[in-house]
């Protein structure tokens, strides 16, 4: 082959490079523009399944960049709203940043941190909450495969204030997992949704001074609603769901609150009021300085605490003479009264549903 020709062939098959880099690059713009829709539409889809058909999601608008190889995603604006039988709830946010996949089901990566407003009622109370976050990842997972849905977050710096009170709750971490599974009907013996909950570094409100102190070190616990998830929270659903055997299944229940240390199981259901009631195996420490702070505080009258402490100490054992002596006992709720074993601890305010 003469010189020229060489040339001119090597010319065209750079110039066919050329052109596939070109139709490559096309081919790729393309589909990362097609994902950036499929992943507005997607997370538009999800918020709408997440509210149900009586809540809205509308946001000023979702922003995709990453281009060409991720689909980093800006939700600005959010605004959710939903309904219960006390009336409406909602959810504004500054912003939510996410990662989605566009080509394949599975859930969604997200980040929460910044400023949120919420607002709903609890009983007959409305609460107006300003909540602030410095950091809050999380990732949420659709149901498929009898697998449930699942949503988790982690935080890290949360404050939450009351707006009309100013009372403020601030927290060093929480961790927070709910899971649901998608059934028409679930068995009094299955589990229909579940709670996975921890808290560290707590700093209640002022009020927590006439209990057991405003520091709350550690509180965690897993809870499992066992059959259908009475949803939403209203007498009708309460009852059908209590008749019918409904319980919540409490495992592995931690709390450091002042001197109380407390660790156990057990269930709690409703009674005949839709009252709570439960029925709970506890590892106790501190007992007798948590007895004294609820009686500084004017939760136990002193001759109530009397009996409570000589039972307590009866029932106190210690592994080595200078270990801190822990009780392993019952707890209970029956009838609004809190029990440590047979002895009357306080009383719980009725819930109005």
């Amino acid at each position: 082959m003469t010189e020229p020709k060489a040339s001119r062939l090597g010319a065209r098959i750079s110039f066919w490079l050329f052109v596939a880099f070109l139709v490559a690059v096309a081919g790729a713009t393309a589909g990362w523009f097609l994902g950036a829709d499929l992943v507005r539409e997607r997370i538009k889809v999800i918020a709408r399944a997440s509210v149900g058909s009586g809540g809205s999601f509308v946001t000023s608008g979702i922003t995709v960049t990453g281009f060409p190889f991720t689909f980093d995603t800006e939700i600005a604006g959010v605004r959710v709203t939903g309904r219960t039988p006390r009336g409406l709830w909602e959810w504004r946010a500054d912003r939510i940043m996410a990662r989605i996949s566009p080509w394949r089901t599975g859930g969604l990566t997200f980040d929460l941190a910044g400023s949120h407003k919420l607002r709903f009622r609890i009983g007959r109370q409305p609460l107006d909450l300003d909540i602030t976050v410095a950091r809050a990842p999380g990732e949420f997972t659709e149901a498929r495969d009898g697998a449930p849905r699942i949503f988790k977050v982690n935080t890290a710096k949360l404050v939450i204030r009351e707006a009309a009170t100013g009372q403020r709750i601030d927290a060093d971490s929480v961790s927070v997992q709910l899971f649901g599974y998608a059934r028409a009907k679930t068995a009094i013996s299955e589990t229909s949704a579940g709670l996975l909950l921890e808290l560290n570094g707590v700093t209640l409100p002022k009020a927590a001074d006439k209990l057991l102190g405003r520091k709350l070190e550690r509180f965690s616990a897993e809870i499992q609603v066992m059959g259908d998830l009475p949803l939403p929270l209203e007498r009708p659903r309460l009852t059908r769901w209590r008749d019918g055997g409904g319980i919540l299944e409490i495992k592995n229940l931690d709390l450091a609150w002042g001197p109380a240390k407390l660790s156990g199981s057990g269930t709690m259901g409703l009674d005949e009021a839709l009252q709570p009631e439960a029925s709970l195996v506890a590892r106790i420490t501190g007992h007798g300085k948590t007895v004294d702070a609820l009686v500084a505080a004017g939760v136990v009258r002193e001759s109530v605490a009397r009996g409570v402490k000589l039972v307590l100490d009866m029932m106190a054992r210690r592994v080595s003479p200078g270990a801190e002596a822990v009780i392993r006992l019952p707890l209970s709720i029956q009838n609004r009264v809190i029990y440590v074993g047979p002895a009357r601890l306080a009383r719980l305010p009725q819930i109005r549903w």
